[in-house]
């Protein structure tokens, strides 16, 4: 219903300005001075919006994006329809929110947010599958360019290792295989990926190697009421590879830091461990200088604290 009424809206202020001669659209700074056109991308895991909605909204209409992946969107009390609300209002017109499905343990899904439309949610998404019981955290639709060309756009939440063991490399695998299946064209993705442990130089360090092990070891998995399970540690280091190793053989590529620093920290553990696991990454043809980060989301000197994740953007140009 809520989508309706924002379509609606939409239209009837389309025509309006076609009654007065004039409109409102917005030309990137690169377009208008005939350079390759430009798109500022977003990313955001808000922690289920506990600071509330408007305080999400306005942290988004400052960072001032063309197209805003969300995670941790909380389903619960009509958030999704409030937040689309709020996003609209603020310029962002096109929104698609995941749903998670029922039985899900987490109640949280992702969104996608662009001043163009937003359509065909989870056209590339992972498929249903045995090996890829967090889906709804991989979410995806089509977003017009300002060239007009359809971008691909995944709002990527992946499962923390901690709780989740290896469903982690399950997701991480699931991702990679729908990025080889994924229609042509460009594609962004963007969110919180909980990898790596670290960087050697721009090469990811996943956590199958946290305390040092040899490539060649196996990871074992002890449950209390389950059989031991042994998986090898390359496999992890691989499926993390594939997706944010700066030569992946899927052809997509992590955007580095802009100012060329891997001493940020986009989010902080429950336990205080400063990690970078939010990232943006872009497809053949996607150009970008690297990423930025707004920690103040995290609190301290005199910021209220938002989320446990940092803000992440990033400029594109698309050939």
């Amino acid at each position: 219903m809520l989508r309706s009424t924002l379509i609606l809206a939409a239209a009837v202020l389309a025509l309006s300005a076609c009654a007065t001669g004039s409109t409102r659209t917005h030309v990137s700074p690169a377009a208008s001075l005939g350079m390759a056109p430009s798109l500022r991308v977003m990313t955001f895991n808000i922690q289920s919006g506990r600071k509330g909605i408007d305080n999400v909204a306005a942290l988004i209409r400052e960072a001032n994006p063309d197209v805003v992946a969300l995670q941790e969107v909380s389903a619960e009390n009509g958030f999704p329809d409030a937040l689309a609300g709020a996003l609209y209002d603020r310029g962002l017109v096109g929104c698609e929110i995941g749903r998670p499905p029922l039985g899900a343990r987490k109640r949280y899904a992702n969104a996608i947010a662009a001043r163009s439309n937003v359509r065909s949610p989870n056209v590339g998404s992972p498929t249903d599958g045995e090996s890829h019981h967090w889906r709804h955290l991989v979410f995806s639709a089509k977003v017009s360019s300002p060239a007009g060309a359809d971008i691909l756009v995944f709002s990527v939440h992946m499962p923390n290792g901690s709780g989740n063991r290896w469903a982690k490399i399950d997701a991480f695998e699931a991702l990679a295989t729908a990025l080889e299946e994924r229609p042509t064209g460009a594609c962004v993705l963007a969110g919180d990926f909980n990898e790596p442990f670290r960087f050697e130089a721009d090469k990811v360090i996943s956590f199958a190697y946290e305390h040092g092990e040899q490539a060649d070891t196996l990871w074992r998995r002890r449950g209390t009421h389950t059989p031991v399970r042994e998986y090898p540690r390359r496999k992890w280091q691989d499926a993390v590879g594939r997706v944010l190793d700066a030569d992946s053989d899927l052809h997509v590529r992590r955007l580095p830091p802009k100012d060329g620093s891997y001493e940020h920290a986009s989010h902080v553990t429950t336990d205080g461990r400063p990690r970078l696991f939010d990232h943006i990454v872009v497809s053949d043809g996607i150009r970008g200088p690297g990423v930025t980060y707004d920690t103040s989301v995290l609190g301290g000197e005199g910021h209220t604290r938002v989320s446990d994740h940092a803000i992440v953007v990033a400029d594109l140009s698309i050939e």
